[in-house]
């Protein structure tokens, strides 16, 4: 689909599968994906590239499988992915790269597999991958380069196996590499070659990270204190905790995916998240001793 005057999908809202690939890519003037709000399976590839004014995928929001790759490269203006976020599983190659605007990939939360090589690269605002936090294999190679302002790759803690070869290089901005430590730790996570380097001195080889103090970098010792369910909810959630009573509002904070502060009430063992937008967002409850719980919550009307 290459139409450089093309503003909207819109014909295209009765399409629930596609057999075959799907590219969107050239369109210049296309600032949305919503006409494509029923699309479920796409049984090919998904191209999404150079629609300069594309800023969301929120038309993507039914998607759940691609029995190919996706390809979500040159859109200057793409802010997010949320759109993706009932996306569970990519039966190909994952690839990321020169999103100009893109600040994160938490739209991808809820794919657990990908069946070929994850690349992420030149998305020169992305500062973390959290939305991988539910990735638990890649059959393919990783690889994390050239994203100027990634800070950390926490979002790959519950990645346990990669078939392929693991790179991770040219990131400026990254210090903390905690969340490969596992495995690093682990001869046989790990199929291929083991490339770091590049990245500051916290994170440029193996040796380094191995030697990380990573013990109050991540939070792990709380998650299983402190559960929020559902997880998807139209903004009203459940808190459960043993320490449920020990926490102040001070100690609560919740943010959407572009890192803004949102109002929220908290009373009892209810969390209400005010805004009515629908999105991602974060609740962050700070525990009293440097270590901060982060959990993920899905906000739909």
């Amino acid at each position: 689909m290459y139409n450089a005057a093309i503003t909207n999908l819109d014909g295209s809202s009765n399409l629930t599968s596609i057999s075959d690939n799907l590219s969107i890519e050239g369109n210049d003037a296309l600032t949305n994906l919503d006409g494509l709000s029923n699309l479920t399976t796409i049984s090919g590839d998904l191209n999404i590239g150079f629609n300069d004014a594309l800023t969301n995928v929120d038309g993507l929001s039914n998607l759940t499988t691609i029995s190919g790759y996706l390809n979500i490269r040159n859109n200057n203006a793409l802010t997010n992915v949320d759109g993706l976020v009932n996306l569970t599983t990519i039966s190909g190659e994952l690839f990321i790269a020169n999103n100009d605007a893109l600040t994160n990939v938490d739209g991808i939360l809820n794919l657990t597999t990908i069946s070929g090589d994850l690349n992420i690269g030149f998305n020169n605002v992305l500062t973390n991958v959290d939305g991988l936090l539910s990735l638990t294999t890649i059959s393919g190679y990783l690889n994390i380069r050239n994203n100027n302002a990634l800070t950390n790759v926490n979002g790959l803690l519950s990645l346990t196996t990669i078939s392929g070869s693991l790179y991770i290089q040219y990131n400026s901005a990254l210090t903390n590499c905690c969340g490969i430590q596992h495995l690093l730790s682990n001869p046989d996570s790990i199929g291929g070659d083991i490339e770091i380097y590049n990245n500051p001195s916290e994170c440029s080889s193996q040796s380094e990270i191995l030697a990380a103090d990573c013990s109050t970098s991540i939070s792990e010792k709380y998650d299983d204190i402190i559960e929020i369910f559902p997880t998807v909810s139209n903004g009203v959630f459940n808190i459960y905790s043993n320490e449920l009573n020990t926490f102040k509002p001070s100690d609560i904070r919740v943010n959407d995916s572009m890192g803004r502060e949102v109002e929220f009430e908290c009373y009892g063992d209810i969390l209400h998240i005010k805004s009515q937008k629908n999105g991602i967002y974060f609740v962050r409850f700070n525990m009293g001793d440097e270590n901060v719980v982060l959990k993920k919550l899905i906000v739909v009307e």
